[in-house]
């Protein structure tokens, strides 16, 4: 997934994903099409960020140093 930024960068094509600010302590997710409001995001360490990914992606997350967890909004 990519982010957009304010200076209008952003990915090409229909199935891009993309994220903008749309508050403090939150933001707008566009993933196949589709918007996903998001908040409370948290710094999480790179263990707890493997436990929330499917297995597939364990390994490669481990390896951050952390992540940034979202939660779906309202």
């Amino acid at each position: 997934m990519r982010a957009s930024s304010s200076s209008g960068c952003r990915g090409v094509g229909r199935r891009t994903g993309r994220a903008t600010s749309s508050q403090a302590g939150g933001a707008i997710l566009t993933w196949k099409g589709r918007d996903i409001v998001t908040n409370a995001p948290r710094i999480v360490a790179a263990a707890e960020a493997a436990s929330l990914t499917k297995p597939l992606f364990r390994g490669v997350v481990r390896r951050m140093p952390a992540a940034i967890v979202l939660r779906h909004g309202e």
